[in-house]
């Protein structure tokens, strides 16, 4: 029998969904909602929501802005991701674009 997770089979419960981002509320702090392998949206106090990868490189933590929710969807997001993780492999650097 396969393992489901939360959002259903072959996805864990750290994947978002396009609900769950629009559902994000504001609090009284800035706060995180993680995805996979580094991507989450930042939601504001103010009520903004950008998207946000945390990534290491050198052995210290870096942290790249994708774009602002909803005008860069969540596949969008996570093909940046993507592109980012393999600019990293090929060992751009810090220097991400």
């Amino acid at each position: 029998m396969q393992r489901q997770g939360i959002c259903g089979p072959r996805s864990g419960p750290w994947m978002l969904t396009d609900s769950a981002c629009r559902k994000a509320v504001p609090r009284e702090t800035d706060y995180r909602l993680a995805d996979s392998y580094g991507l989450y949206l930042r939601v504001r106090k103010s009520g903004s929501k950008v998207w946000g990868m945390r990534y290491y490189y050198a052995g210290k933590e870096k942290r790249l802005t994708i774009g602002p929710y909803p005008e860069v969807s969540l596949k969008e997001a996570r093909a940046s991701r993507d592109a980012a993780r393999a600019q990293l492999r090929e060992g751009a650097g810090w220097d991400l674009r």
